[in-house]
């Protein structure tokens, strides 16, 4: 859960900051990225909630490719086209990462025991990925991407590990 609130604060800074990028920084766009932000986790929750049973590995392909995809590409061709194509595609393609992020979240959180110990271990995650947003600084925004891929990683080989930790108390 660490990881997952380090890595989620990073995607939304990202977020911000790349449709910022796209239509100036006011505080619309700041507030339809919020209203997105939201909207996806929503979406997540539904998804999950009707769902019995989602493969974490499937799911966080799709958040490593929904990363990966526009990180590769660019958005920066998106200032060819008009204001409403523009705002569609740039807003899926930022806040898709958020809607796989949310489901891995919802997932997690499902078989969570602990769930005051978890949700404070996922706040002090978003602590130190506030703090790894300086990196931008250095290294780019798009940086943070990368960074984020990282720790969705380490928090994909952590459930892992819970997992095969799991498996072996009940054998």
């Amino acid at each position: 859960m660490f990881f997952l609130g380090a890595a989620f604060m990073l995607v939304e800074v990202k977020c911000i900051a790349e449709l910022s990028l796209l239509f100036g920084s006011t505080w619309l766009v700041n507030s339809a990225v919020f209203s997105g932000i939201l909207l996806m986790i929503l979406g997540a929750n539904a998804v999950v909630a009707r769902r019995q049973e989602l493969k974490a590995a499937g799911t966080y392909a799709w958040l490593g490719a929904s990363l990966l995809v526009p990180y590769l590409v660019g958005l920066g061709w998106l200032n060819a086209w008009p204001f409403a194509w523009r705002a569609a595609v740039g807003g899926l393609a930022t806040s898709l990462p958020i809607f796989f992020a949310g489901m891995v979240f919802a997932t997690s959180f499902k078989r969570i025991r602990d769930a005051s110990g978890a949700l404070g271990a996922n706040m002090f995650g978003a602590l130190i990925g506030g703090i790894l947003e300086y990196s931008s600084m250095a290294w780019g925004i798009r940086s943070l991407t990368l960074l984020a891929l990282g720790l969705y990683g380490l928090s994909w080989l952590a459930l892992a590990f819970r997992g095969w930790r799991l498996a072996w108390e009940i054998a």
